[in-house]
């Protein structure tokens, strides 16, 4: 499928979400151009060297606590925002000594990973404390459970809650969001762009 993407989307970025250093190489040879960790290469020690040993592959390093298992079952923080800089720190420091550049660097504070809803909250309201970090930061919200915890919303009727979260990533800065719904997203950043007097 990567190679056939690659070949018929040249000018496309492709990120693959793995934990697996070998489906991490596999999928670099095959022409991904980012690999996205939801564990921050924590659970497979070999995943610094998939991804150092290609300096044209960028990387995500996103904060979850637990895994992915029990990450819901019971989070639970004294102080989040500190929390997940903290980790999401140590875990750009541990890429960089490990010879990744940080200009490779994405950093993701895990919305839905191991927060309850004030913590996602929480995060959503702080975005802009997490650029001090100096790397391209993503959000990713788009249709997520706490948009249900808000408005009672299914997964299916959550483009709106999206959105509402897209205009905080507009009016934070952020580099990348992660979104289902594409054209809805495109429409509404252009709206608000020509509102705004962009170009």
């Amino acid at each position: 499928v990567l190679k056939n993407v690659r070949s018929e989307r040249p000018g496309f970025t492709i990120s693959i979400d793995t934990q697996s250093s070998y489906v991490a190489r596999k999928a670099i040879a095959s022409g991904a151009d980012i690999t996205n960790d939801v564990s921050a290469m924590r659970f497979d020690p070999d995943m610094i060297f998939a991804v150092a040993e290609h300096p044209q592959v960028k990387v995500i390093l996103m904060h979850m606590q637990g895994n992915p298992e029990t990450m819901q079952l019971a989070p639970t923080y004294k102080d989040v925002i500190s929390e997940v800089y903290a980790f999401l720190q140590e875990r750009l420091e541990y890429a960089e000594n490990n010879g990744i550049d940080k200009s490779r660097i994405i950093l993701d504070p895990g919305i839905g990973f191991g927060k309850n809803l004030n913590h996602n909250l929480k995060i959503l309201r702080s975005l802009s404390h997490f650029s001090s970090l100096g790397c391209e930061l993503l959000l990713g919200t788009s249709r997520k459970r706490f948009i249900e915890h808000i408005s009672g919303a299914d997964v299916q009727h959550r483009v709106g809650g999206s959105l509402a979260t897209t205009m905080l990533a507009c009016l934070f800065s952020i580099d990348i969001i992660r979104v289902h719904d594409v054209f809805e997203h495109h429409q509404f950043i252009k709206t608000l762009q020509a509102v705004a007097g962009a170009s």
